[in-house]
């Protein structure tokens, strides 16, 4: 402990030193005589406790009190005198002096220099505290001011009101933050939020409060200029130690360029649907042209004979002769329009080339994000990292991906599934090839159906054409695979390919 002295006599000095280095041994004691040895005492370190005679000839408690306020230390000073009134004693402590101790009466100077100690060790780790505190708030209010986006608190209340929301909203919505805190007209839960969307924010807010469970939200907002933009909204429920909500935090981001990039890959996913309708389209073809060239061609046959057999004078009646060369004539017509369709569909082969099936996954729920997004479904990849790359044409799986989704997406909306969720996953197969896995939540396919699923125009689908598993299938075989489907007995579908490896 080091003590700074302000005493100008040397025997009280001494007195004073030798109280102090018995309750205190190895105590460092530095005494001034006068204001400059004082002023250059405090300058030398710092100092845990401030002695002071009260009235000494050159130097007195009061200017050292004067001299520590200007040097805006907090050290405790103790007033040691020989004699000093009641009165005075208060107007010290009120100047700033923290007690009064009489020469007399040293034996007192023990307890109260280890109070003050202990107050000011006390008062130090306060202000470091508060130090701290602030340099946290400042570091906070920095990194909000700097997200690219706005942190919001909102009460739990009908109308949610904004409680807190950072410097950000100012970019996103167009107002001061405090416009939007306490003003329920302008509130950002009111005419912020666009009027069409109000309902959906309100209910998926008061959803994850009845499910206890963070939320995501995507709407659009109203500037003050009338501008629309869209924002997501990411929140959590803050809870009470005894257990109930009392207000919302969370983070809003505006997505307008990314919803707008949505929006054209919804537009090349239209042209790809387009396409793979095509190919769909040629696929059925193949089928028709396949089943019904052989019967034609029968037909054909018969009808030549017949032709030929009334011309020799045969038993059939020579006027039925140009009726027989009009259906041989129209049965040519139909080949060549039939092998015309089988021409077109073999220029369509599917392009094989190295595929990355994981990426492609990627790439095929892209497409689907958004459809599963406004549907309230949520949407899970689990992509094995070691899946090797084999041959294929990436448009075909990613559309046979598309197709399982939708299925899935179907059922859990017709089922109105709470909390629907469809998986796609990746695992490296046995053979050294990749499996793929699309999953839903739904009520699950009977047996009887799953037997039937692929038949060409069977459906359970009141507007289907019973044709999407049916292509699918087909364009897993013509990559060496094989699709299948399974209703586990907990519920829901899988949908499983497997896609060989490399030769």
């Amino acid at each position: 402990m080091h003590i700074l002295l302000a005493e100008d006599s040397p025997a009280d000095a001494l007195l004073i030193e030798r109280a102090v280095s018995r309750e205190f041994p190895g105590v460092h004691v530095r005494r001034a005589m006068n204001a400059e040895d004082f002023a250059a005492a405090l300058g030398l370190r710092r100092w845990d406790i401030v002695l002071a005679d009260h009235k000494p000839p050159t130097f007195s408690s009061c200017a050292a009190i004067e001299q520590l306020a200007r040097s805006g230390r907090d050290i405790p000073l103790i007033v040691v005198s020989g004699a000093i009134g009641e009165e005075e004693a208060v107007d010290l402590l009120k100047t700033g002096a923290h007690d009064f101790v009489r020469k007399d009466n040293l034996g007192r100077l023990g307890p109260v220099l280890r109070r003050e100690l202990a107050d000011a060790g006390n008062r130090r780790r306060r202000r470091e505290a508060e130090a701290a505190l602030a340099e946290k708030e400042r570091r906070l209010s920095t990194l909000m001011d700097n997200l690219p986006g706005m942190v919001f608190r909102a009460g739990i209340g009908p109308d949610l009101p904004m409680e807190f929301v950072s410097e950000g909203c100012r970019e996103i919505t167009g107002y001061d933050p405090q416009r939007l805190v306490g003003d329920g007209a302008t509130s950002y839960r009111g005419a912020v939020v666009h009027a069409d969307h109000r309902d959906f924010v309100r209910r998926g807010i008061e959803q994850a409060v009845r499910w206890n469970e963070p939320y995501q939200l995507t709407y659009r907002i109203t500037r003050p200029s009338g501008e629309t933009r869209w924002v997501w909204e990411k929140g959590r429920l803050v809870w009470l130690p005894h257990g109930g909500a009392t207000a919302v935090e969370g983070f809003i981001a505006d997505i307008t360029e990314r919803k707008a990039a949505e929006e054209r890959v919804t537009e090349l996913q239209s042209r790809l649907m387009g396409a793979s309708r095509l190919m769909l389209m040629g696929e059925l073809a193949t089928g028709i042209a396949h089943e019904v060239k052989q019967p034609l061609s029968a037909i054909r046959i018969y009808a030549e004979g017949l032709a030929e057999q009334t011309r020799a004078g045969g038993a059939v009646g020579p006027d039925l002769a140009p009726i027989l060369d009009r259906i041989v004539d129209q049965n040519r017509k139909a080949q060549a329009v039939i092998d015309r369709i089988l021409a077109f569909v073999r220029r369509a082969a599917p392009r094989m080339s190295d595929l990355d099936v994981n990426q492609t996954v990627r790439d095929a729920v892209k497409f689907f994000e958004v459809e599963a997004g406004d549907a309230n479904v949520h949407l899970n990849l689990s992509l094995a990292p070691d899946v090797p790359p084999v041959v294929g044409d990436a448009v075909q799986i990613q559309q046979v991906i598309v197709n399982l989704l939708h299925n899935g997406l179907d059922a859990v909306i017709e089922a109105a599934v709470p909390r629907g969720e469809l998986r796609v996953e990746t695992a490296k197969a046995a053979d050294g090839g990749v499996d793929v896995a699309v999953t839903d939540n739904g009520p699950g396919i009977p047996q009887a159906v799953i037997a039937r699923a692929f038949i060409p125009f069977f459906t359970t689908k009141p507007d289907g054409f019973g044709l999407g598993l049916t292509i699918c299938s087909k364009v897993v075989e013509d990559h060496g695979g094989r699709l299948s489907i399974d209703a586990p007995a907990g519920g829901g579908t899988v949908a499983r390919f497997h896609l060989p490896p490399r030769p």
